[in-house]
């Protein structure tokens, strides 16, 4: 059993790199094209000036430039971005559940932001240099709502040769992010799409329990979950699989913390499971299909 609080979720997105304006009061650069939620409900939203030398900033160019652990990104790109003295940070804040207005009101600002201004959309937590042309699907409602536009799955080499994968972005939620290790190399695609259907599983938990309890301060999650094909094909706006039913069974605990990283539950085998991990980690890749 797990006992999550309930906390405010936040969003945060960079304008990096903007040359063309320069403002003390950044949302006076946008107020002219911004429109109201789509949905009712309180929404904060603030823009400040972000330094050269901001820990997002700095450590996202680091993770974005390392060929080792992320597709590296344009080296132009990251050259502009290291040179400039303009950067615009947006945060944006709403209240827990369903409708997540703060992603909502972050996109639009951090989208109306660049095109005024010129510059690059970082997303500082993923990290990554959002294409001009990309958009988030809108979210019309819950079911539909896709939550790798939000969360990313990440690997890294761990020291006995198998891969750690851990999602990133679910503080956007309100959400731990999740972690599995010592992950095959052939099989991290699969655990990837697995990871964001367990992402999407716990989003939609959430949301039920809050529409049911809008004043609740805390959530249990048992330890014991299962994912289906159709959690897995909904967070990536998939079509529906030809077998939306098949399911993969879950254990989560608190993960060992990483110095200087957000909290993650570790996803494991359901506890009826007796065997090697890394033989659960391939049954449940190929339950899950591909």
């Amino acid at each position: 059993m797990i006992v999550l609080p309930v906390v405010r979720p936040a969003a945060a997105g960079l304008v990096v790199a903007a040359p063309r304006i320069v403002s003390d009061d950044p949302f006076e650069l946008i107020r002219d094209r911004w429109e109201p939620p789509p949905w009712p409900g309180e929404v904060e939203v603030r823009i400040d000036r972000a330094a050269a030398d901001d820990p997002e900033i700095t450590g996202a160019l680091e993770t974005l430039a390392c060929p080792a652990c992320h597709r590296r990104a344009d080296h132009l790109e990251l050259d502009r971005i290291a040179r400039a003295r303009v950067h615009y940070a947006v945060t944006c804040a709403a209240p827990p559940g369903w409708p997540p207005l703060h992603l909502w009101a972050l996109w639009q600002a951090v989208s109306l932001l660049a095109e005024r201004t010129g510059g690059l959309r970082l997303d500082p937590h993923t990290p990554r240099l959002i294409p001009a042309g990309w958009r988030p699907r809108p979210p019309t409602r819950p079911e539909r709502f896709a939550v790798g536009d939000w969360a990313r799955v990440l690997g890294f080499q761990d020291d006995d040769g198998g891969t750690r994968l851990h999602t990133a972005g679910m503080h956007v939620f309100g959400l731990p992010d999740l972690e599995v290790r010592d992950v095959r190399p052939d099989l991290c695609r699969a655990w990837a799409r697995l990871l964001l259907g367990l992402a999407r599983a716990l989003v939609h938990r959430q949301w039920a329990d809050l529409a049911a309890e809008p004043a609740r301060v805390s959530r249990v999650l048992p330890g014991r979950l299962e994912i289906t094909a159709s959690d897995v094909a909904a967070a990536l706006a998939e079509p529906l699989p030809a077998h939306p039913a098949r399911r993969v069974a879950v254990s989560l605990r608190h993960a060992t913390p990483v110095a200087g990283s957000r909290p993650r539950l570790a996803v494991g085998p359901p506890p009826e499971r007796r065997g090697p991990v890394r033989t659960w980690h391939v049954d449940a890749a190929q339950a899950m299909g591909p």
